[in-house]
């Protein structure tokens, strides 16, 4: 799909070749995850089984004691820190599904302590439900019930200590996101003096797609590559090796959906400014690392979408 750049009225620009292929002496589009986001969310998985197991070990000492308090049920006895068995799973499969492991692309999810307690809420309505239907009247309110709290707030603990690290990780250049900007130079140049304001981010450009595709750009004292215009986005994403697009203009009507689905399957993620006015309904956007930026979830486009 080749053809003309565009000039809108708006000064919107239009990728026109970004359905094309990068050059052959490209990097192959074709990204893995970050190995350290890979290992943030294994951080993430053990820091809930540790909390699980830790509520039900510190609700065994609030309830009965340093004791070794034991369930006796017809005949046979049965040691309450076994409730781990049950308690981690249900944690960690109700941290899931409240989205507190949805940390793509930075490593981050916004609202993390509100997931979490939203998690709580479900854990705890769970409890009192299997109190009743299973008749578990005989392991006492006490201990099932400061498992809730416990559990929740040992994960909020360990979770906040794993981001001060990402944050520390990132001021020594490591943990991040190599990014290609396309826009306009104004509101590029504002980008990425932000983002060199910001390193707990996460994102570190490595080249600029303007309209002109000439001339030079400089952000807090340091020279940024120009890599072509916006119609070079794929060969742009290739040679420099780039896994995130950050996109800071207004697209033509349906660029963006046009070219976020030309980039379905690279590994290669998108966030756009909220100047990007063409952002359809199907998208689910969502801001990222506390800059002024949306993450476009292709996971939410539907099959039609690319007709």
């Amino acid at each position: 799909m080749r053809g003309a750049t565009e000039e809108p009225a708006n000064g919107a620009t239009t990728p026109a070749r970004v359905a094309g292929r990068p050059s052959s002496t490209s990097t192959p589009l074709r990204r893995e995850q970050p190995a350290w986001l890979q290992r943030h969310f294994r951080l993430l998985v053990a820091v809930d089984v540790a909390s699980g197991i830790a509520a039900v070990l510190v609700s065994q000492v609030v309830a009965f004691g340093v004791q070794h308090a034991q369930l006796e049920v017809r005949g046979i006895r049965i040691p309450y820190a076994t409730a781990i068995l049950a308690v981690v799973p249900a944690w960690t499969l109700l941290l899931s599904t409240a989205g507190c492991y949805d940390v793509a692309p930075l490593g981050t999810s916004v609202g993390e302590a509100r997931r979490v307690a939203n998690a709580g809420t479900r854990f705890l309505a769970l409890m009192a439900v299997a109190y009743y239907v299973l008749h578990l009247q005989q392991l006492g309110r006490g201990f099932t019930i400061a498992i809730v709290p416990l559990a929740a707030g040992f994960s909020m603990i360990g979770r906040l200590a794993l981001r001060y690290q990402l944050h520390v990780q990132r001021k020594h250049g490591h943990a991040v996101r190599r990014a290609l900007v396309m826009g306009p130079r104004d509101q590029s140049s504002q980008m990425l003096e932000h983002l060199a304001h910001h390193p707990e981010a996460g994102i570190t450009p490595v080249a600029v797609l303007l309209p002109d595709g000439v001339g030079t750009l400089r952000a807090n004292g340091s020279e940024v590559p120009i890599a072509g215009t916006p119609d070079d986005a794929l060969q742009a994403l290739g040679t420099t090796g780039a896994d995130l697009l950050l996109i800071t203009g207004n697209l033509a009507n349906g660029g963006l959906r046009s070219l976020t689905w030309t980039l379905q399957g690279t590994g290669v993620d998108v966030l756009v400014a909220p100047t990007v006015t063409q952002l359809a309904s199907f998208l689910d956007v969502r801001p990222v690392a506390g800059l002024p930026l949306l993450y476009v979830d292709r996971a939410s486009l539907p099959a039609t979408a690319a007709d």
